[in-house]
């Protein structure tokens, strides 16, 4: 699953357990306005982005950052294992990666 800046900015919200009641006092709406920004039925503007980002204390930079480049551990798993063989069975796996 590819995820967006909308869902990294709802998994933070829900990591730092921030109510859409707190949301909605600091940002003067009512609760259903920045719950449907936030669940996508209605588009926010960048302004409302950076707000939300203010009133809930989350560094905007953070929602935007790209992620995609991380290794994930069972992938480094399989990097070790492959550096671990012997020169010549590392050239075969390196040869069978490069024909797809």
């Amino acid at each position: 699953m590819t995820e967006n800046w909308l869902d990294r900015l709802r998994a933070r919200l829900k990591t730092d357990r921030t109510p859409i009641t707190d949301l909605g006092i600091s940002l003067g709406r009512r609760d259903s306005a920045v719950y449907h920004r936030l669940n996508g039925r209605t588009r926010m503007s960048v302004d409302e982005l950076l707000s939300i980002c203010e009133a809930a204390g989350i560094p905007p930079s953070t929602i935007f950052e790209d992620d995609t480049n991380q290794v994930t551990r069972t992938e480094m798993a399989l990097i070790n294992k492959i550096r671990a063989l012997p020169r010549p069975q590392r050239d075969a796996i390196r040869k069978l990666i490069d024909s797809y």
